[in-house]
């Protein structure tokens, strides 16, 4: 199971140490967001051959695994950006969160999580 989630909580560590070290400063917000759904898909990509390994899914077409790497990747972003929200509620009102921000963190979500996606289905 390691082997699964180590990108994903990885990424969220560094995401949280870049915070407070940058004092919440949103500059390199776009990079984040690009690893975040890079880890994302890699995680999928690993359940997906455990899942085959052991017969429990089906072997996937290519262009079938990066549709559903990508709806996992949006699927995360949407859940990472209710948390965002929550958290600015809760904790942070002056955080500025627009339509637009949420937007654009979930287009490199995808654009992260895409590129993981395409690179493994062309190396398997």
């Amino acid at each position: 199971m390691l082997s699964v989630v180590w990108a994903p909580a990885f990424v969220f560590f560094l995401h949280q140490v870049s915070v407070w070290v940058t004092n919440g400063e949103y500059w390199w917000d776009e990079p984040r967001h690009i690893a975040g759904g890079m880890a994302i898909a890699w995680m999928g990509m690993r359940l997906l051959q455990v899942g085959s390994e052991h017969r429990r899914i089906p072997q996937l077409p290519q262009w079938f695994t990066v549709v559903v790497l990508s709806g996992f990747v949006m699927t995360a972003g949407v859940v990472w950006e209710w948390y965002e929200y929550i958290r600015w509620i809760a904790f942070d009102p002056s955080m500025e969160l627009t339509l637009a921000d949420t937007l654009k963190d979930l287009v490199m979500d995808v654009v992260g999580g895409v590129m993981v996606a395409v690179a493994c289905t062309r190396s398997s």
